[in-house]
C-alpha cells in the first residue's frame, strides 16, 4: 500500500488550491479581455477566471495538473510554454504563483519573451507573478488534511546564490512518519531592472509593478508578492 505522500501532484494540488490572495487582481486584470494563463497547474486561477465569464485558455507542461483544468480540450494546451504555438492572440497573458522564475536560463527566458511579444495583441498587457526573497523567510507554515492524513508544510530555501541570480526552493510535506521534498531551481528577480534586458527585442514595455496585489499586507495570508505588468506597443 502505498504512503499517502506518494501522491505528489495530489499533495501539491491539496495544498495550494485554498490560496485566494491572487484571485480578484487577476479577475480585475483579465474581465472583458481573451486571456491566456501560462503555467496553468491544475487550474486554480484558470477555474476561478472561467466561473467569471473570462475568455481564457491555459498552458500546463504536465498532464497531472492539466487534467484538472475545467475547460474545453481544444482551449487546454498540455505542453512547454516554450513550444506552445496558438491559433489566436490574446488581449492578456497572466503568469502566477512564482511561475516565471522557473525559467532560470537565459536562452529560455528571451525565447519566452520572444513568443509572449508574437501571442499579445498590440495593445495587449500581461501580468507575471513572483515572489519576492526579500520575503522568503516569512513564508506561512500550513497545515491540511488529505485522505485522513494531517500533512505540515515547512517551506525551505537557499539564496547562497542569489548575487547570480539563482536560489533554490523546496517545498516540504511531512506527516508524522513521512516527508516529501518537491526541489525547485528558482531565477532570482530584485526589481524590474532585471527583467527588462530580456525585453529588448520585442514590442513589450514594463508600465507597472504591483505590490501584494494592490492589497494590504494584512489582508495576505503571505505578503512579499510583486507582479510585473508589461503592455505591448
Amino acid at each position: 500500500m502505498n504512503n499517502v505522500l506518494d501522491d505528489v501532484y495530489e499533495i501539491n494540488k491539496a495544498f495550494t488550491e485554498n490560496y485566494t490572495d491572487d484571485l480578484d487582481f487577476y479577475l480585475e486584470f483579465c474581465t472583458d479581455h481573451t486571456t491566456l494563463e501560462l503555467f496553468a497547474g491544475y487550474g486554480r486561477v484558470t477555474n476561478f477566471l472561467c466561473q467569471h465569464d473570462v475568455d481564457i485558455e491555459s498552458v500546463e507542461l504536465l498532464n497531472e495538473y492539466s487534467k484538472y483544468i475545467k475547460l474545453p480540450t481544444n482551449r487546454v494546451h498540455t505542453c512547454n510554454v516554450l513550444d506552445f504555438k496558438p491559433l489566436r492572440t490574446f488581449d492578456r497573458v497572466i503568469a502566477a504563483y512564482n511561475s516565471l522564475c522557473l525559467l532560470t536560463k537565459d536562452k529560455d527566458i528571451i525565447a519566452f519573451f520572444k513568443n509572449l511579444d508574437s501571442w499579445l495583441n498590440s495593445g495587449g498587457m500581461a501580468v507575471f507573478s513572483y515572489y519576492h526573497p526579500d520575503y522568503w523567510h516569512e513564508a506561512a507554515i500550513d497545515a491540511f488534511q488529505y485522505k485522513g492524513s494531517n500533512i505540515t508544510y515547512l517551506p525551505s530555501f537557499d539564496l547562497t546564490a542569489r548575487n547570480q541570480k539563482k536560489a533554490k526552493w523546496t517545498d516540504v510535506f511531512k506527516t508524522d512518519n513521512e516527508q516529501l521534498l518537491l526541489e525547485h531551481d528558482i531565477r532570482v528577480y530584485e526589481n524590474a531592472a532585471d527583467l527588462a534586458p530580456y525585453l529588448r527585442s520585442t514590442d513589450l514595455d514594463i508600465i507597472d509593478v504591483v505590490e501584494n496585489y494592490n492589497k494590504d499586507k494584512s489582508e495576505l495570508v503571505e505578503p512579499g508578492w510583486v507582479d510585473f505588468v508589461l503592455k505591448k506597443k
